[in-house]
């Protein structure tokens, strides 16, 4: 968790594409899981 405020100017687009990605991947997740 600290790493993102260590690394807020070295590679902000790439942690907000990583941290978005796995956002989308627990909700499906999720989704799944509420499926079954």
């Amino acid at each position: 968790m600290n790493e993102n405020n260590q690394d807020s100017g070295a590679g902000t687009l790439e942690q907000k594409k990583k941290s978005s990605f796995e956002k989308k991947l627990k909700k499906g997740q999720i989704k799944i899981f509420l499926g079954c």
